[in-house]
């Protein structure tokens, strides 16, 4: 089994860096849930990095537990997360119910709200979306997350493994934050996207 670090994700409404917008009340984590990889800059060709244990949504924000698998690369990536190099996560997700936002002057849409949206997987990246989606850097953050994580496993009852618990009271270490990126959307739904602001144009 591998390390056991506590993560924090935050994957606020937005706007991001990409003009994303998102309701939290929106997301779908059920096929997350059975398939929680976490993965390293949305890399999907890759082996995973690791896999989350308790994910939820508490106060608009996401908060999961995340084992590092025991391969090389993982935990070279675990000892850079560590060590305060790598302080940052974003999710990839489907969009499934949205619309395009314009701004007063700009032809094209300037962003895009997304109502529904399904989470896919979660990433560890150098650089999120978010901006402000980074590592806590005082100790009162990290014990007020542990104990919002403890709270989210009674009130679902959702545990990817059970070794969950005994993480979330015993970890050390700071949170993780998590944005949303667009980037991270299969190539299909960009191209989905893409055709729908086409159609847009062409009717307007």
């Amino acid at each position: 089994m591998g390390d056991l670090t506590r993560m924090v994700f935050r994957s606020g409404p937005g706007p991001d860096r990409n003009g994303f917008t998102t309701d939290m009340d929106g997301w779908d984590l059920t096929n997350f849930r059975a398939n929680p990889v976490i993965l390293f800059a949305h890399q999907d060709r890759q082996l995973p990095v690791g896999r989350a244990h308790t994910i939820g949504i508490v106060n608009d924000q996401m908060l999961g537990d995340v084992e590092f698998a025991s391969h090389e690369r993982a935990r070279d990536i675990d000892r850079l997360v560590q060590d305060g190099f790598l302080i940052a996560t974003s999710v990839g997700f489907l969009t499934l119910d949205f619309d395009f936002l314009f701004e007063e002057g700009h032809f094209f849409p300037t962003g895009i709200h997304s109502r529904k949206q399904e989470l896919v997987e979660v990433s560890i990246v150098p650089i999120p979306a978010d901006p402000g989606a980074l590592k806590p850097t005082s100790a009162l953050p990290d014990y007020a997350m542990t104990q919002q994580l403890s709270h989210l496993v009674a009130a679902t009852g959702y545990q990817a493994h059970p070794s969950a618990s005994h993480a979330l009271s015993n970890a050390e270490g700071s949170g993780q934050a998590l944005s949303h990126s667009p980037l991270s959307l299969p190539k299909g739904q960009l191209i989905r996207q893409l055709t729908n602001i086409h159609q847009l144009l062409r009717s307007s």
